[in-house]
């Protein structure tokens, strides 16, 4: 085992830990950035092996890794928890791992409809910068999967109490600017 990565991993993904690791570090990224890369890889390898069907790394569909990262939101996990944090992690197991693909769901789901009509009403109504779409998107992203379940948005039961507790949890997460 290396310096970079000492965690015992496990599952079918196991042995890519640390080339993943090295492979962000040789990308330029921070080596703690590379680490939690190789975290999530381990939790993802865990989440393969204990699944029902004990999955195959072939078997890592678009469909099975949306459904890995709503283990990880209902866990309580709070970084590596969309589809787009994980590209990179993604990418190097098509190389290695004979992974597919990801090929999002083209009709998009009820989260994904709400935020286009969100996304044009930003850009068309607000006139926001693209950088400031996408920052506020992500967000609402956020928050709206909390609230999905296949293919029903439920915000009918949503209460001021969560919106605030989810406005404070997202400002504790913000960088200060000091």
């Amino acid at each position: 085992m290396t310096e970079l990565f000492k965690v015992r991993a496990s599952g079918p993904l196991a042995s890519h830990v640390e080339g993943l690791c090295a492979a962000l570090v040789g990308l330029g990224y921070a080596p703690g950035t590379a680490r939690g890369h190789g975290y999530v890889l381990v939790h993802l390898s865990r989440w393969l092996a204990a699944a029902a069907e004990r999955l195959d790394p072939s078997e890592l569909t678009s469909p099975v890794i949306e459904r890995f990262l709503r283990a990880r939101r209902r866990a309580g996990y709070r970084r590596w928890r969309s589809v787009k944090s994980l590209r990179p992690l993604l990418a190097y197991l098509r190389e290695v791992a004979e992974v597919p693909a990801w090929c999002p769901d083209v009709a998009g789901g009820p989260v994904d409809r709400l935020l286009d009509s969100y996304r044009r009403h930003l850009c068309v109504e607000r006139r926001l910068a693209p950088s400031t779409v996408r920052s506020h998107e992500d967000v609402a992203r956020r928050f709206l999967s909390r609230h999905a379940e296949g293919d029903r948005l439920d915000l009918d039961g949503l209460a001021a109490a969560e919106v605030t507790a989810f406005v404070l949890a997202e400002a504790g997460c913000a960088a200060s600017g000091r």
